[in-house]
């Protein structure tokens, strides 16, 4: 998902929401977008706020959704769609690791879910973009804390900055309530379009891996950075201070994304 040149787009952090204990710091933050214009007019606003329970229902029907299309199924995979087999066993799997994780995220202080909300003039909000963002210390070495995952847009939302508001919704979550100094996450190769977002929002690579994620006897990590954490497979860093692009160490000699991907997933990390 690129991020167009196009669009102006700005984060309105106002006070910390009543939604749930604790408040956050942009649960009532909004990103308007002026660009681009649709055959209705001007796109609709959306605001970023903390999901509860009820979103995991509309969060497991975008996953599913892509999933369908990115296996070439369907690409454009009409609501009925939910009788189809195929989709309903993506959809309830989805949906039950999201109320697994959500049921043991504990306090706002240590793991939080944000979505993005249509706004509507006649009230009827609809989620169109969810993320989660963990800060807890045991989920493994290949979830170095904080942790972004599961970020996800409706389809016919993307390109509209929904994607980047939710990163950096979450990189605020860490940096300003958390007082964490990165973010990391991991991002298939293959997602050519979710590189160049998250290249754009200024995150770098600091490791990779390349095997089945069902075997981890069969991975091969490799760092880039001497500070990244230490993946089951792999051995010291070789110095991102050797090459000033980071990129081009992950993806290739120029960090073309076009060039083809030395290894399967990175593990991509943004300073605050």
């Amino acid at each position: 998902m690129a991020v167009r040149s196009s669009l102006t787009f700005w984060l309105l952090l106002l006070a910390p929401s009543s939604i749930g204990s604790g408040g956050i710091g942009v649960s009532d933050a909004f990103e308007r977008v002026s660009s681009p214009r649709s055959a209705l007019g001007t796109t609709p606003p959306y605001r970023v706020e903390r999901g509860d329970r009820a979103v995991l229902y509309e969060a497991a029907y975008m996953m599913a959704t892509a999933r369908l299309a990115e296996s070439g199924l369907n690409a454009a995979v009409h609501p009925a769609q939910i009788t189809s087999p195929v989709f309903s066993m993506l959809y309830v799997r989805d949906l039950e690791r999201l109320k697994e994780n959500f049921a043991s995220m504990g306090s706002p202080s240590q793991h939080q879910i944000l979505v993005a909300r249509s706004s509507s003039s006649d009230g009827d909000d609809e989620v169109v973009g969810y993320v989660d963002v963990d800060r807890r210390a045991d989920r493994g070495p290949r979830f170095p804390a904080p942790y972004l995952s599961d970020l996800v847009v409706r389809s016919d939302w993307r390109r509209r900055g929904v994607a980047s508001a939710l990163v950096e919704a979450c990189c605020t979550v860490c940096a300003s309530e958390w007082g964490e100094a990165h973010l990391h996450l991991w991002a298939e190769t293959r997602n050519v379009g979710g590189l160049r977002l998250y290249r754009h929002l200024k995150f770098d690579p600091v490791a990779a891996e390349t095997g089945p994620l069902d075997d981890p006897s069969r991975l091969t990590a490799v760092h880039f950075d001497r500070t990244a954490p230490t993946l089951p497979g792999g051995g010291g860093g070789n110095g991102v201070a050797n090459n000033p692009d980071p990129w081009a160490l992950a993806l290739g000699s120029d960090g073309d994304d076009a060039v083809r991907p030395r290894y399967d997933r990175l593990l991509l990390r943004r300073a605050f």
